[in-house]
């Protein structure tokens, strides 16, 4: 190759320093696709995918799953929070359509979020994951 190219933008690879969960609906199908290849770039060895189920996913076994279906979204706040992790990052839109009430007491110390620029995000939910975490940070993709 040889080219000064980063294949990775820096902050997205800052990101994946801290545990990963990935929006694996529909609506964001072409955003989980890049997120899992810069996973790979980087060897992250697994993230968190949220769709319909939550799976905690190799990379490898991510790649190979498409994204489709709901956005259990609260679910994997709260499994990733039960997990012990205190930091995370997520790629969303915020479209979660499952239960919020299943998340509620959680905090984090941090959250990087990941936002896709060019579709519609869901504010609402965004503000309630910012008012779940002590601090956060916004990547616009």
């Amino acid at each position: 190759k040889g080219g000064k190219e980063k294949e990775v933008p820096d902050d997205i690879e800052e990101a994946f320093k801290l545990p990963v969960a990935l929006d694996g609906s529909g609506s964001v199908s072409n955003h989980y696709d890049s997120m899992v290849k810069y996973a790979e770039k980087l060897k992250v060895a697994d993230v968190w995918r949220f769709a319909e189920n939550v799976d905690k996913l190799s990379t490898e076994k991510a790649k190979n799953t498409p994204a489709g279906g709901n956005t259990s979204g609260w679910k994997c706040l709260k499994e990733m929070a039960d997990a012990g992790l205190s930091e995370i990052a997520i790629m969303t839109d915020f479209g979660f359509n499952d239960d919020a009430s299943q998340a509620d007491g959680i905090s984090f110390e941090h959250v990087t979020m990941i936002v896709p620029a060019n579709i519609k995000v869901n504010d609402e939910i965004k503000q309630k994951v910012i008012g779940m975490c002590k601090s956060y940070k916004e990547i616009k993709l």
